[in-house]
């Protein structure tokens, strides 16, 4: 490692330092462990809004200093790799989500009396990627099933999935819903992505070209309804990502604009008039929360992932997975519509981050109120 890289690891650690150290005398969480990713990363802005909105004393790994000095894989490695004994010295409590390492760390830390959680988001399922996971998918899997099980106590973020876990894994986690900024959210400007891009009144996907968000579902029903305009924002979506990855054209009337940072995503949900998702399985996803938290008209498939979020007609539309050319029926129907202020209410007073994080707090401080009469 050179000097300039060692340089920004030291700046890393003199910052970390200095909030372990403006931690001190306080019942602290170490809450970890997700990079940003460059346009959507869910988990990680799940735990910057912990760090936001909870009243306890969060550190979140990696921390924010690493983003701004850490450039390299090898850095960020190394940042990884040098966690470990420091937090467990440091921190009272251990929040994990889906990392191995850190889920590594938090159970030292169990070992040594300190209460852990542990967020189940969702897991890898074989026949959402043909059937043939990575190596590093099933590390996960295996890491998430046998080790994140032992945790104090396990959350789930959907419904669906405290039912999963238990049925199949014989795991008891208990339903804290994933959360939406709602603050952020109220913050977008359509006006903005009109500008920049000279879209307006078009069909919203936001996600990723993965098999298990089934973007191709999403242009075969832009291509099914040529006068009306579609957009898609997320990684290797772009018309040459389509045609590589899933092996289809894309219709003249769909624009792939590849990722987008999180702030102009939220800008094009703002000026979308119909927002669209057709993931064969998801957690409880953020993206959908954010959209119906703008009162936007949302399309989504009839299965366990969405019925958290939309409970109710009034909360958006429902359409049959089997079926194509219901998903195009149904978007028909929801671009009929302008907004729809109930999903709006049902997300800011189910899923908006101060309530969510008024459970969670309300978690933290049992476990360490526990661990103090131990």
């Amino acid at each position: 490692m050179g000097l300039k890289s060692k340089y920004r690891q030291w700046r890393v650690a003199h910052a970390d330092n200095a909030r372990a150290k403006g931690m001190q005398g306080q019942q602290s969480v170490a809450l970890g462990f997700a990079w940003r990713a460059a346009n959507i990363g869910g988990v990680r802005r799940h735990l910057e809004c912990i760090e936001k909105y909870s009243q306890h004393a969060v550190a979140l790994y990696p921390s924010t200093p690493s983003h701004d000095f850490l450039k390299t894989r090898d850095e960020r490695s190394q940042y990884h790799a040098d966690l470990g004994d420091p937090l467990i010295d440091r921190h009272s409590l251990f929040h994990s989500h889906v990392d191995p390492d850190f889920i590594a760390i938090a159970q030292r830390a169990q070992k040594a009396g300190k209460p852990w959680l542990h967020t189940y988001h969702l897991l890898y399922f074989p026949e959402d990627w043909d059937n043939n996971l990575a190596p590093w998918q099933q590390k996960i899997n295996d890491c998430l099933l046998t080790q994140a099980s032992k945790a104090d106590l396990c959350l789930s973020v959907g419904t669906w999935l405290v039912d999963w876990l238990e049925e199949n894994h014989g795991i008891e986690t208990q339903f804290v819903p994933n959360g939406v900024d709602v603050d952020a959210c109220d913050q977008a400007d359509g006006n903005r992505f009109r500008e920049a891009i000279g879209l307006d009144n078009f069909v919203l996907f936001v996600n990723s070209i993965a098999k298990v968000k089934n973007p191709a579902a999403f242009v075969e029903a832009a291509r099914a309804r040529p006068d009306q305009k579609f957009v898609m924002i997320g990684t290797n979506l772009t018309a040459e990502g389509i045609r590589a990855e899933l092996k289809i054209d894309v219709p003249p009337n769909l624009i792939a604009l590849g990722p987008l940072s999180h702030a102009q995503t939220l800008d094009a949900m703002s000026a979308c008039k119909t927002f669209v998702m057709t993931s064969h399985r998801e957690g409880l996803p953020t993206v959908l929360l954010e959209a119906m938290s703008m009162g936007k008209v949302c399309v989504a498939p009839r299965l366990p992932w969405s019925s958290d979020a939309i409970r109710l007609p009034e909360h958006g539309f429902l359409y049959d997975p089997e079926d194509p050319q219901d998903l195009v029926k149904t978007i028909d129907a929801a671009t009929e519509l302008e907004v729809m202020p109930m999903a709006r209410q049902h997300v800011v007073d189910s899923f908006s981050w101060p309530v969510v994080a008024r459970q969670l707090d309300d978690i933290y401080s049992g476990q360490l109120s526990s661990s103090a009469r131990c």
